[in-house]
């Protein structure tokens, strides 16, 4: 419990100060940011900064140290706005409570053991290892959530780590949701219904850590990024509306590098710019900007060959560790196992049983549980959030149903269901369509309408919902023995990792242990080094 508590509120401190950092010197503005939405940016921006260092040098222990060194330094020059932190003292017991209860009763992601681990080591262990998604093909990948995981772990406790800094994001969803409803600025919006929704939704369906793998992460990230919008860019002063439009694009821009099929939700802040290019007020802002999206590029193209990995019209065949027959067999076997093949009984062979909705029978019968649980989840959320709040017709106003918001929220929903049923219908990874459906039904049903807090649900759903997670939580706990025993919850799916070689360069097959690791022998690739580059081609 020492390492939980510790490393936690030295996380925090660490993406509070970068956040501070970030606001003070590079936005150069006092913007009135509360204590989560300062960490939140901080925790953004230590993401976006560690994808570009490891260019050059690995993320291990050496790095949190140099930014615990630069937090120190800069609290002795600078005086710490620590009232900030008093001010939301409730909020921030209530939410962190929460969040011990998650990462303590916690289990670990089932893609730990496939790539999750062995991607954080590698990050920890070396710089970006050009043509490494040779040694998996899921490296490829490069979620900036792994990169961050690297950033924020020690390697006497990274396994320990992974549970603190995904309930670091949780905390931070749940600081910045309860602060802004606990303020009730009800602007006869449906702004306000919706972050109840989402919070209600986090609280009743997101009750583990274990599933906090790549996605749900994002799906944080979204909500916030919701959240963000209507506060500073749709109700606010637009004195300031260039640097919330920064920080903004750079939350979609996160959710974008952690999974590619989020890739339409950078479209909406490159709208907003496009209004202003013009405005040289803008230009600092687009610089950063495309800082970060040169480095992801840039990343993804010395990995795996490709832009947009695994999507092949991206790669460029030229580059000499590019593999198209990784590629290929990734993409195939993804769909093959999104679609349920391994569930079929029938004579079609797999590739056949993708095409023309063949699959869909068997598929729907393999996730039909699943489907009526979240479908069930999601319609009780709609519920309890009309009943939280009282409605009536409001002849006057200015709102309308296709408003920009609910335009992308649409063009969003189509678009990810065409991928949804062409490529990927994987439920896990999917979340966001059906609560972008929540979200449309929402506005639905309270548009034009006088929006006021009905008393006798708002709060004691809010605390039901809370006390759910919580109990969910102390349940696992108590069949633990309360222990945190997260090498004993692990050590089934470790085993020795072995060396092996591509001329002089060392790697193991495993995913505990040596760095870099893979899942296979490599014996037609070969290895080179230039400077302080790797190359496996």
């Amino acid at each position: 419990m020492i390492v939980i508590l510790s490393h936690f509120f030295l996380f925090l401190a660490l993406v509070y100060f970068n956040g501070t950092f970030f606001l003070k010197n590079i936005i150069q503005k006092n913007l009135n940011f509360n204590f989560f939405e300062i960490s939140t940016i901080g925790l953004i921006v230590s993401l976006l900064i560690a994808q570009i260092l490891n260019f050059f040098i690995p993320l291990n222990n050496f790095v949190i140290f140099s930014n615990l060194f630069f937090l120190i330094i800069f609290s002795l020059k600078n005086r710490f706005e620590l009232y900030i932190i008093k001010k939301e003292f409730v909020v921030i017991l209530i939410a962190f409570t929460i969040a011990m209860l998650n990462i303590y009763g916690s289990d670990f992601s089932d893609d730990i053991d496939h790539y999750h681990l062995s991607y954080i080591i590698n990050t920890d262990n070396t710089n970006y290892i050009w043509g490494l998604n040779n040694l998996h093909p899921l490296y490829g990948t490069s979620p900036i959530w792994l990169i961050g995981h690297s950033y924020f772990n020690f390697e006497f406790s990274r396994l320990q780590d992974i549970h603190i800094f995904n309930g670091l994001i949780f905390f931070l969803f749940l600081g910045i949701f309860i602060t802004e409803l606990k303020s009730k600025k009800i602007n006869n919006s449906y702004y306000f219904p919706i972050l109840f929704s989402l919070l209600v939704f986090v609280l009743l369906k997101y009750t583990r850590l274990k599933e906090f793998g790549i996605d749900r992460p994002s799906y944080l990230f979204f909500f916030i990024s919701i959240y963000f919008y209507f506060k500073y860019l749709k109700f606010e002063k637009k004195i300031e509306y260039k640097n919330y439009l920064l920080i903004y694009t750079l939350i979609l821009l996160v959710i974008f590098f952690t999974k590619i099929i989020f890739i339409f939700f950078i479209i909406i802040p490159f709208f907003l710019f496009y209004k202003n290019i013009n405005n040289k007020a803008y230009i600092k802002s687009i610089l950063i900007i495309v800082l970060f999206l040169f480095s992801y590029f840039l990343k993804n193209i010395l990995i795996s060959g490709c832009f947009f990995y695994p999507v092949y019209f991206s790669c460029v065949d030229s580059i000499p560790w590019f593999e198209s027959k990784n590629l290929f067999e990734l993409t195939i076997s993804a769909e093959i196992f999104n679609k349920s093949f391994p569930s079929y009984n029938g004579f079609l062979t797999s590739k056949e049983y993708i095409k023309n909705f063949v699959w869909l029978d068997t598929w729907f019968n393999r996730h039909k549980v699943e489907i009526v649980e979240f479908l069930a989840v999601t319609t009780l959320v709609l519920v309890l959030t009309l009943k939280s709040f009282k409605l009536s017709f409001k002849p006057t106003t200015n709102q309308n149903y296709f408003s920009f918001f609910t335009n992308c929220l649409i063009f969003i929903f189509f678009a990810s269901t065409l991928i949804f049923f062409i490529k990927n219908p994987n439920i896990r990874m999917n979340h966001h369509i059906l609560i972008i459906l929540l979200l449309l039904l929402i506005i639905f049903f309270t548009l034009n309408k006088k929006i006021l807090i009905n008393k006798k649900f708002f709060l004691p759903i809010l605390i039901l919902s809370l006390c759910f997670n919580l109990m969910k939580n102390i349940q696992r706990i108590s069949h633990l023995d309360y222990q945190n025993n997260y090498m004993k919850n692990i050590k089934h799916k470790i085993y020795i990792p072995k060396k092996n070689y591509i001329d002089n360069f060392e790697y193991f097959t495993g995913w505990i242990g040596g760095s870099p690791i893979g899942n296979q022998i490599l014996k037609d690739k070969k290895f080179k080094k230039i400077s302080i580059f790797k190359i496996i081609y």
